[in-house]
């Protein structure tokens, strides 16, 4: 059933940390995917590279952390 815009009282849009503190969880989730990769995300690349960036953003940060070598151990 589609709701036509006279029925819309308001939206919520969450940013990570502002209702919910989830940016622990979204670092485990990069951790995870680039570490087959061979990629090793400290915290501090975390915050350098994906902490307040567009999710399009992410993947030339992917991009920045295999120039700048950062590899698994």
């Amino acid at each position: 059933m589609m709701i036509g815009p006279s029925k819309v009282r308001g939206c919520l849009f969450d940013m990570n940390g502002i209702l919910v503190d989830d940016e622990h969880l979204h670092e485990e989730a990069f951790r995870s995917a680039l570490k087959p990769i061979g990629l090793a995300l400290t915290s501090e690349d975390y915050m350098r590279y994906f902490i307040g960036k567009l999710t399009g953003e992410d993947w030339r940060s992917i991009v920045e952390l295999r120039r700048a070598g950062t590899t698994s151990s």
